[in-house]
């Protein structure tokens, strides 16, 4: 009897695919968040916009991602592939101040030079990703991409030492 009670909870569990991309233009979004909510249990789609999940039941809900666009819930139910289209949201993204040292700061405050770039001038670049339409936005930080081809990761150096990679 212990055997089939375990039986049918693996049973429950299945694993979800699918692809996220862009409401209006149908780009793919890689390194979208795919997270079922209410868990810490989550992935990120590939370069192609792809991901794969395991569930734990048909009530499970799936909370997907992307900076700059709304996220959305999805309920699982007895889907295997979930396609998902995500609408930008231009208010989530307001601004990113990046300070020397990495600490929070108000710009009065600081002792020394700070650039500010509005989310506004972000989202009229051409680019897909936020790293990529910071280059040539702020004094001394350099975007790099390691291919030219689109998805591709980036890098973020600043003053000549690398500080952030994206991918």
């Amino acid at each position: 009897m212990l055997l089939l009670l375990f039986g049918a909870g693996a049973y429950a569990q299945h694993t979800i695919t699918g692809q996220v991309t862009t409401a209006g233009t149908g780009e793919t979004l890689p390194s979208a968040t795919v997270k079922i909510s209410g868990t810490t249990t989550g992935t990120l789609t590939d370069i192609d916009g792809k991901y794969s999940i395991r569930v734990l039941s048909a009530d499970d809900v799936l909370e997907i991602s992307y900076i700059g666009y709304a996220t959305q819930n999805i309920k699982v139910g007895n889907q295997i592939v979930i396609n998902v289209s995500l609408v930008q949201n231009m208010q989530i993204l307001e601004g990113v101040m990046v300070t020397a040292m990495g600490i929070k700061a108000e710009k009065k405050s600081i002792g020394y030079a700070a650039q500010q770039v509005e989310g506004g001038e972000l989202s009229n670049s051409k680019t897909g990703n936020v790293v990529n339409a910071l280059s040539s936005k702020v004094a001394g930080v350099e975007v790099i991409s390691s291919s030219g081809t689109p998805g591709a990761s980036s890098s973020i150096v600043i003053r000549g030492r690398s500080s952030l990679r994206a991918s």
